[in-house]
């Protein structure tokens, strides 16, 4: 039962599944976070920062909050929307206040009722299957997701295990490669490390995972399995894309790391290496100079300068 987030699945799919931007050179190094992570079907925001308001899912589930379990007990089917859509409202209320959109919960509300009751008339016409077990907790891991508002992928790829917390709540039919149109329309994987959603660009249902150090990892568009927090893929950008190496220990920031080498990933989705310091930096905000999309938190240069980072909501979700 995979995780359908749409509203974080459509900036996780902008940052990572296809490896970012750059007019610059490196355009696409997909080498490790948390891609694409979909949705927690049914009421969970729009692909905000997408572009479509998504029909298929709860947004968003990050940090902490994941992994403690829901001590509410299970949520039943026809009370999912009324427990869910009015706490993710409220949670977005200061992310949409802040990225300009304004808030409205009645407008929220409506909007997102309907997403989640269409999911729910899908599940009783056994288009979908529903588990309410992880619903309270995978709802505070998307209360951290949305506080926080803006992720750049570091914040992805620290936040991937906490997605899985909502893996289990709604499971479509379709398999991996397949057509769909939202996150709750696709079959969840046999692996429970494995995040499933809807491809906002493919619109095709997607795996991804985390990688463990030492295993083979590749760079490029469309990749959908990432080094885990900390590590890197070391490849060597000679033959492809992709590109292949090995997930190795990156550098932590701070660190030196080799200013020469033209592309390097040494320091980790999120870092880059300086090349004046030869040091690992804080991968820079929408705005600041870029030569790579590595220095930027988007992992997308255009024009000299770094993309912003969209926020989980919209327009449609924050007002209706």
């Amino acid at each position: 039962m995979g995780v359908r987030l749409g509203t974080l699945g459509g900036v996780a799919g902008l940052m990572l599944a296809c490896g970012g931007s750059s007019d610059t050179g490196l355009a696409a190094s997909g080498g490790s976070g948390g891609s694409g992570a979909g949705t927690t079907g049914g009421a969970g925001g729009a692909s905000g920062s997408a572009g479509a308001a998504g029909s298929g899912g709860l947004s968003g589930a990050a940090g902490s909050a994941g992994s403690g379990g829901s001590a509410a007990g299970p949520v039943a089917l026809d009370d999912f929307c009324q427990t869910w859509v009015p706490k993710y409202c409220a949670s977005a209320k200061s992310c949409c206040e802040g990225s300009g959109f304004g808030h409205d919960a009645a407008g929220c509300t409506t909007l997102l009722t309907a997403q989640c009751e269409a999911d729910v008339a899908a599940v009783k016409a056994s288009e979908l299957s529903y588990d309410g077990s992880d619903v309270h907790a995978c709802i505070a891991a998307t209360d951290g997701f949305l506080n926080k508002c803006v992720l750049a992928i570091d914040d992805l790829l620290v936040g991937f295990d906490s997605l899985l917390t909502c893996g289990g709540i709604l499971d479509g039919k379709v398999p991996e490669g397949g057509a769909c149109q939202r996150d709750s329309q696709c079959e969840a994987s046999a692996d429970p490390a494995v995040l499933v959603d809807c491809n906002q660009l493919t619109k095709v249902c997607r795996h991804s995972k985390l990688l463990s150090q030492n295993q083979a990892c590749q760079v490029g568009d469309g990749i959908s399995e990432y080094c885990a927090p900390g590590l890197y893929c070391d490849a060597e950008f000679l033959v492809g894309p992709p590109y292949s190496g090995i997930c190795k220990q990156a550098t932590p920031a701070g660190g030196d790391c080799n200013g020469v080498k033209v592309i390097n990933l040494e320091c980790g989705l999120g870092f880059y290496c300086n090349k004046t310091s030869s040091k690992c930096t804080k991968a820079k905000v929408g705005g600041a100079p870029c030569a790579q999309a590595i220095e930027c938190q988007s992992f997308s240069c255009v024009g000299a300068q770094c993309a912003a980072v969209p926020p989980l909501v919209n327009q449609a979700v924050c007002t209706g």
